[in-house]
């Protein structure tokens, strides 16, 4: 189940350059570097092809976390996981602004969103969205409402953790 997590609230609407805030974010571009080396690697590990060369803006997530609230009030799970999808394919492998309105209209009529149907869906999205407080990064796994893992993985530690899971007392703690 997907939960929406606006992990860096106070990006702009606009958004900011995406080299600029990583390289503030994490303290130097031998740091961004390593750390873009280990999130293709686990994309890699995963089969998915992601090309974060292609990212120009990091978005302010509002937006398309409202397009998603509102696709998934449809009551079509398919057009839900289709909408999910091409949020990410969008960003994540063309680089495309997902903060941006037009952007996310465009995104939405490609998998067969009816535009009257998510009018506004930005609209108000940011005061509905939970902030990650606890959550240091995406994604953001909870097994078994015992352990918590944020940030890629590799598949060996998802499934050791999961184990780890089946096997821990009922309260909730980090991995």
């Amino acid at each position: 189940m997907w939960y929406p997590i606006q992990l860096v609230p106070d990006v702009p609407e606009q958004g900011l350059p995406f080299a600029e805030f990583y390289e503030r974010r994490l303290g130097s571009p031998e740091a961004v570097r390593r750390r873009q080396r280990q999130v293709a690697q686990a994309a890699d590990g995963a089969g998915l092809d992601i090309d974060l060369a292609r990212i120009e803006r990091f978005p302010n997530t509002a937006r398309a976390h409202g397009l998603l609230r509102r696709v998934a009030r449809l009551g079509e799970p398919e057009l839900h996981e289709a909408m999910l999808e091409r949020l990410f394919a969008a960003y994540f492998q063309r680089g495309e602004d997902i903060g941006d309105a037009a952007t996310l209209q465009r995104l939405a009529g490609e998998v067969g969103v009816p535009p009257e149907r998510i009018a506004g869906a930005g609209a108000g999205a940011a005061a509905e969205l939970p902030v990650g407080r606890a959550i240091t990064g995406v994604p953001h796994f909870m097994f078994n409402q015992r352990l918590a893992l944020s940030g890629a993985q590799d598949a060996d530690t998802l499934v050791a953790t999961m184990r780890r899971a089946m096997l821990a007392p009922a309260t909730t703690g980090s991995a």
